[in-house]
């Protein structure tokens, strides 16, 4: 099996899970992320969107944010450049 194969397993593989979290424990805990989409809705486009790797990225620069040190509002996949873009998200909405 080659390497691409592996990676788009793993994609679908770790949507199943976030799906699962969905359906789980994001209904005992409640809504508690400051973000529109919700991280678990963030990350299921970006596996959708980009390969593996930029997607994990992503999903974990996001996971990072989501905390009251960091200003909510709308978050959407990132078209281009979607890293630096979501580090550029990182600084921006950073409270000082």
């Amino acid at each position: 099996m080659n390497i691409f194969k592996i990676l788009f397993i793993l994609n679908y593989a770790l949507i199943f899970l976030i799906k699962i979290y969905q359906n789980t424990l994001s209904k005992i805990f409640g809504l508690q992320c400051i973000y529109k989409p919700t991280c678990s809705k963030y990350s299921i486009e970006c596996l959708k969107k980009y390969n593996f790797l930029t997607a994990l990225i992503l999903m974990t620069l996001r996971i990072i944010r989501c905390n009251a040190l960091f200003k909510g509002g709308n978050d959407f996949t990132p078209k281009y450049k979607p890293i630096l873009e979501s580090l550029k998200e990182f600084k921006k909405r950073l409270i000082k």
